[in-house]
């Protein structure tokens, strides 16, 4: 099982791998921690401006260098069927670790916050996700292998006949699912979950167009949620 989840690496090459990216979250803690502002500013104090997009930035950069730390050393398994896997599987495990990351300076001082400037965890989490998708694309320079693409299967894509779902069908399957559990739910709360401030992916997505791979893979995770799992990011959303 380790094997699907990276390649068969020498310990050497692991314990490297885990000093290398133990000294990046060494740079980039205190960085993030620069981004948080104090819940109460004394009025003798200015108020400091909003910075979502280098905040976001500050995310993209710290999710490349630890994708990369590790995905170099996957060189020598360039030619192995499941090379793309590792890489996306790299690029989850990555996203996971941020998200963590987040939460744990994000709560180490309740009297200040990161999420002054914004930007919601799921905007976070979109963001490096798609950073990078686009790494793993360089490293293979093609177009993401087909064991790859089953790890974003959607929830349902067929139907009890076997018939392929559409996008837009798989939607509309979601949204009665969510209504079966007890969750009224509209398209707009899957794309808001998913980390866009906007529709246009989403209606892209649901038209099947694959003008953004990383899109279509950060969708189907969602639609790949169970309905306790979608009810707690949208609560999370809506606070």
């Amino acid at each position: 099982m380790e094997h699907f989840q990276r390649p068969p690496l020498d310990r050497l090459t692991l314990e490297g791998i885990s000093q290398s990216a133990h000294e990046i979250d060494q740079r980039y803690w205190p960085l993030i921690i620069a981004f948080k502002v104090a819940k109460f500013i004394p009025p003798s104090i200015p108020v400091p401006p909003q910075r979502p997009f280098q905040l976001l930035e500050t995310f993209k950069s710290y999710a490349k260098e630890l994708f990369k730390v590790e995905a170099h050393g996957y060189e020598s398994f360039r030619t192995d069927r499941l090379y793309v896997t590792w890489l996306s599987n790299l690029n989850n495990r990555v996203a996971v670790h941020l998200q963590r990351v987040y939460q744990h300076l994000d709560e180490a001082d309740p009297d200040a916050l990161l999420g002054y400037h914004g930007v919601s965890t799921l905007r976070i989490d979109a963001a490096v996700r798609e950073t990078m998708f686009e790494l793993v694309k360089q490293y293979t320079q093609a177009e993401p292998s087909k064991s790859a693409q089953s790890s974003a299967t959607a929830v349902s894509p067929r139907d009890p006949n076997g018939l392929q779902l559409s996008n837009r069908e798989r939607i509309d399957r979601f949204i009665l699912k969510m209504a079966a559990s007890g969750l009224k739910i509209k398209r707009k709360d899957i794309w808001q979950v998913a980390g866009y401030e906007d529709r246009t992916e989403f209606e892209r997505f649901q038209r099947g167009e694959e003008r953004n791979r990383a899109a279509s893979m950060n969708f189907n995770r969602i639609l790949n949620l169970e309905s306790a799992d979608f009810r707690k990011l949208l609560a999370k959303l809506k606070q």
